[in-house]
């Protein structure tokens, strides 16, 4: 009874407006105005994809060590590091029984993600400072209940990856969400930073997160906030009845403005099946959550350029296809970058999209 209360309490039906504003106050500005043409020396063309595939080779040249370790994919975070962008792929335990022969994680790969042909860097650690508590760690040693046992109970955890610092030290950085309608509803009050060899761990409230961390706002709860924006315009009724000015969001794209500065990228688009274009995009700062609204007249969505790219006669050919498009000002211009794969992920050149 009193799971069926607390239900219906912070139900979606009865709390519609509460939700469309989780997202906080957003501005509506100029996109020519605010976006920046972008250098193009500082384009991400390596994807998500590429990068684990790179990682995954790196894993298997290490021999005996890599059959008991894996690389944490839901861990992988994007970041600067050093003024250059790089991906940060957090090693785990490969199961229970790696776990309990091993102790410990050996360390981390990088991935240059402006340089396709980089060699990735196996950060292999010494044994003093190889990783103790990891999420695919067991027990006592299992980072998110290491976390629970430190006092974090009544806050829910999400986002948990690992970033490097201005000293080259790696961290666990995991968000701390509090609910605010009932149960629901969770906003970001901040991160834990975790040592992964002592598992000393410090809160940084909004407004104090190091520079050094990227991603404070996790991308799911980025994706929720703009689809309940979009879907309880009119209330929770016209989202079930009669569906006018509905939108939802795309999947948020994180991209680096020209000051290194993380921001999601999220286009918004009807919830009309046969409408494929974009009527809006959203910026939404990765440290405080901050969006900005930016109308757009028209517009492929990332669903619509990796179409129009993999039917292009050039990549057909060549057996290519196109991911993790990211939109840019290309002198002026409006424009999707998307990265082009072979059949094993590797990387094999972008596909430059006019989106209009």
């Amino acid at each position: 009874l009193s799971l069926i209360v607390i239900g219906i309490y912070g139900s979606e039906m009865f709390n519609a407006d509460k939700y469309r504003v989780l997202i906080g106050e957003m501005e509506e500005r100029v996109w020519t105005q605010d976006i920046q043409p972008k250098d193009p020396q500082h384009f991400r063309p390596v994807s998500y994809e590429s990068a684990i595939y790179v990682a995954r080779k790196a894993v298997g040249e290490l021999g005996t060590v890599g059959s008991q370790f894996e690389i944490r994919e839901d861990s992988l975070t994007l970041q600067v590091i050093s003024g250059e962008l790089w991906y940060v792929l957090p090693l785990d335990f490969a199961g229970f029984r790696a776990w309990n022969d091993t102790g410990t994680v050996i360390g981390y790969i990088k991935v240059h993600a402006e340089d396709p042909n980089r060699q990735p860097e196996v950060k292999q650690l010494s044994r003093e400072k190889q990783f103790v508590y990891t999420p695919g760690a067991w027990f006592g040693n299992d980072l998110i209940r290491h976390l629970r046992q430190s006092g974090n109970f009544r806050v829910n955890l999400a986002g948990t990856h690992l970033e490097i610092d201005e000293n080259d030290a790696p961290w666990w950085v995991t968000s701390v969400l509090t609910p605010t309608i009932g149960q629901f509803g969770d906003k970001v009050t901040g991160v834990l930073i975790t040592n992964p060899v002592t598992g000393e761990r410090t809160f940084a409230p909004i407004g104090q997160i190091p520079a050094w961390i990227d991603r404070v706002i996790p991308r799911s709860l980025t994706k929720n906030y703009i689809d309940h924006w979009g879907e309880y315009v009119h209330g929770w009724w016209n989202s079930v009845w009669r569906k006018r000015d509905l939108v939802e969001a795309e999947s948020p794209s994180l991209v680096f403005s020209g000051e290194k500065k993380p921001v999601y990228v999220t286009g918004v688009t009807s919830q009309n099946n046969r409408d494929d274009s974009l009527v809006g995009l959203i910026y939404t700062d990765t440290h405080t959550g901050k969006s900005v609204y930016y109308r757009t007249k028209g517009g492929a969505t990332d669903a619509a350029v990796v179409q129009a790219v993999s039917k292009f006669q050039d990549v057909q050919f060549k057996k290519l296809h196109a991911a993790d498009p990211q939109l840019y000002n290309l002198y002026g211009t409006m424009a999707s970058v998307a990265p082009l794969m072979n059949e094993n992920y590797a990387y094999s050149g972008v596909a430059i999209a006019n989106i209009s």
